[in-house]
């Protein structure tokens, strides 16, 4: 009889407690059995220790620190784990029942020590769809290697991820002085060592909410961004990586009105490579970011007429 390996499942929570719960139940109806939960409390002052305590008596175990930041926390349920897998599950998201199993089974089609998943934004107020986000798997490692180091978006949501746990003590552990971008730099990583395949189905929800948006610094996403850049993209690729970064940075300072720095930003990315950034992806199957920068920047320049008959002959997504 063939013994399934062991994953750990590393909860990190901050002031989580009201989701918490729904977290834990997500992992304990799994229909792959062999696991284990960690639970890292980062310094919560709310009812997270409480809600924890609750599922001692199923095994959940239980670690407090002092608040560190998220990479700290997940660096900390690491070393707890005592399986040869790791998966990772924010306390505000949540697992669908056939999650673990499929990418396990995944992971001995591929024979390989990682693996990612589609995943769902949910409203968890209403619980409606907002999106989805699933990707195909990469004819190789360079192209998903290249596509990570241009576009920092990370093979999967952090809660979508599988890794072998021997593969962080090669690669390293989260790079806990980020506070924005640990997880791109830990992918960028391991996917320079190993490769990674993915469930091309959506096994995570997660929750968000939509009345409260939870915008991130964009000074702070420049600063750690460019780090990252800096110190992990090959050269061969940076241009576009910079490029991407400004781009994106662009795009939601104009969604948030703020003309004059999302006009600057889109200039500095066309400056760092002004053609095309992503591959050609006609039927969307990589999910490349669609941000139409000189479409973008003529918008935030030009009246409204001159817009309007811009569209009437080359019609752009808004």
């Amino acid at each position: 009889m063939d013994v399934k390996p062991r994953v750990s499942v590393v909860i990190p929570s901050f002031n989580m407690g009201e989701l918490l719960s729904d977290a834990i139940e997500s992992v304990l109806i799994q229909t792959y059995k062999n696991y284990e939960i960690i639970i890292v409390d980062d310094g919560s002052t709310d009812n997270t220790r409480k809600i924890a305590e609750k599922y001692l008596a199923k095994g959940v175990r239980y670690h407090h620190q002092k608040n560190q930041g998220v990479a700290a926390a997940r660096n900390a349920g690491i070393r707890l784990s005592k399986g040869e897998f790791v998966a990772f599950l924010d306390a505000d998201d949540l697992w669908l029942p056939d999650k673990l199993e499929l990418q396990m089974n995944a992971m001995h089609e591929f024979n390989v020590g990682i693996i990612a998943c589609g995943y769902r934004l949910v409203d968890y107020v209403s619980g409606s769809c907002l999106s989805e986000i699933v990707r195909k798997n990469y004819r190789g490692r360079e192209e998903l290697y290249k596509t990570l180091c241009i576009s920092q978006i990370i093979p999967a949501c952090s809660s979508g991820m599988v890794i072998k746990i021997d593969y962080f003590r090669t690669a390293g552990y989260f790079n806990e002085t980020l506070k924005i971008a640990e997880d791109w730099e830990i992918w960028l990583r391991l996917a320079e060592k190993y490769d990674i395949k993915f469930v091309e189905r959506p096994l995570v929800q997660l929750r968000v909410n939509i009345e409260k948006p939870n915008y991130r610094v964009i000074s702070n996403e420049e600063l750690y961004v460019r780090q990252v850049i800096k110190e992990r993209v090959p050269l061969k690729y940076r241009s576009k990586s910079y490029a991407a970064l400004y781009a994106r940075l662009g795009r939601s300072c104009l969604a948030r009105w703020d003309r004059g720095r999302g006009m600057g930003y889109l200039l500095r990315s066309i400056l760092w490579h002004p053609f095309r950034i992503y591959p050609r992806d006609s039927k969307n199957e990589y999910k490349y970011p669609q941000i139409w920068r000189y479409y973008l920047l003529i918008k935030s320049l030009a009246p409204g007429t001159l817009i309007k008959i811009i569209k009437s002959f080359y019609p752009l997504p808004q």
